[in-house]
């Protein structure tokens, strides 16, 4: 199983991903790669809930900023939520997206421990009546949870 399950809804303008397992800096740089070579959504949702992000270290979290930099031309004004569990991933979050800012990302990245609020700061106040959106996002954390390692 990849660690990383995206789901890409462009009449929605919403690419969900949820990254289960140990996250390598090589899995976050092969997404990007692979993701700005298709259809992309101004707005994206990242649930690292169930992530060990911790054998990723700091100065990689730069070189992602910078990977993220160089296609963010593509995707002006988006947003990127990511969502965690714990304070350690949160503050890895909260660093990533200062790393952003310095690399001139033209879209924004926030952290969130609550994955309602993630949705709600994506931008949609219809989130929560949109039953189709909540009904992918649980079909993706359900079917990853089967596989957990």
């Amino acid at each position: 199983m990849a660690p990383i399950d995206c789901n890409i809804n462009v009449s929605d303008d919403l690419t969900t991903n949820v990254a289960i397992g140990s996250i390598s800096t090589e899995d976050l740089i092969n997404w990007i790669s692979s993701y700005y070579s298709g259809d992309v959504t101004s707005r994206i949702l990242w649930d690292f809930s169930k992530a060990d992000l911790s054998g990723i270290p700091t100065e990689d979290f730069k070189k992602i900023a910078k990977e993220s930099s160089c296609k963010s031309y593509l995707r002006p004004n988006g947003k990127s939520a990511l969502v965690v569990c714990d304070d350690l991933d949160y503050g890895l979050g909260r660093m990533f997206q200062v790393f952003s800012e310095i690399a001139n990302v033209r879209f924004e990245y926030k952290p969130f421990k609550d994955i309602k609020k993630a949705m709600e700061w994506l931008g949609s106040e219809n989130f929560e009546d949109d039953q189709k959106f909540y009904d992918n996002i649980t079909e993706m954390l359900n079917r990853n949870k089967k596989h957990k390692v």
